[in-house]
């Protein structure tokens, strides 16, 4: 709307005068054309993906949301290490006001890409970031019952590693208090490892060992066991 000529005295490029409540409307309607769908039912602001108890957990936030019908929650198939991802596709939906959902079962060795979609009441998806659930670090990690158990002299506590690690071994009282560091952050090759401990320096009693291994990338895994010494 031109203020300094409201009813359009001077003629416009086509040569037409209009007056100034008809170019109001006209821009007005223009407007309101030219942003057509780009006003969202529904603005994400985080989308989360994790591991619990070997199930997937995914959950989300909004910013605000309006005319959502529900939400449907979209998955890869799981790739292995190294492999690409497939493509998404539905694998459940909650309501409108539920922001969370258990993917059961996934694998533990596999990596998986989530993302959630909104589906308004016409059946209009508006989309949320994508997040990721990568393998589980601990897959290949093991440590066995340390034999004999209940101990009195020497024991054996074998363990297993997928990958080289940097190795902590700490007995623990029942209670988490550390007792001992039997090994302090010791490099290891992956494969059976076992070691060998003196129970005769402990008095009789429960107790809990307790095998940190960090690997080359970063992660850590925490494994534990309880044995007995009985002297």
């Amino acid at each position: 709307f031109d203020w300094s000529d409201p009813t359009q005295t001077t003629p416009s490029e086509s040569g037409s005068l209009t007056s100034g409540t008809t170019r109001i409307l006209k821009g007005a309607l223009d407007f309101i054309t030219s942003h057509s769908g780009t006003i969202l039912p529904v603005e994400f602001t985080d989308v989360t993906a994790r591991r619990i108890n070997g199930n997937g957990l995914i959950s989300w936030t909004t910013a605000h949301q309006a005319d959502v019908a529900r939400f449907e929650i979209e998955r890869t198939d799981g790739a292995s290490p190294g492999a690409a991802v497939g493509t998404l596709h539905a694998v459940g939906d909650v309501s409108a006001d539920t922001y969370a959902f258990t993917d059961a079962g996934i694998d533990a060795a596999k990596t998986y890409i989530y993302r959630i979609a909104a589906i308004d009441l016409s059946g209009a998806k508006t989309y949320s970031p994508e997040a990721e659930i990568g393998p589980d670090a601990s897959v290949g990690f093991t440590l066995d019952q340390n034999y004999p158990n209940p101990a009195s002299g020497l024991t054996s506590i074998r363990f297993n590693l997928p990958v080289s690690a940097t190795i902590t071994l700490r007995i623990l009282d029942v209670t988490g208090k550390v007792i001992s560091t039997e090994i302090d952050n010791e490099s290891m090759q992956a494969g059976e490892q076992t070691y060998t401990l003196d129970a005769s320096k402990y008095a009789s009693g429960s107790y809990i060992y307790e095998l940190t291994a960090v690997q080359p990338n970063g992660q850590a895994i925490t494994l534990s066991k309880k044995m007995t010494f009985d002297k």
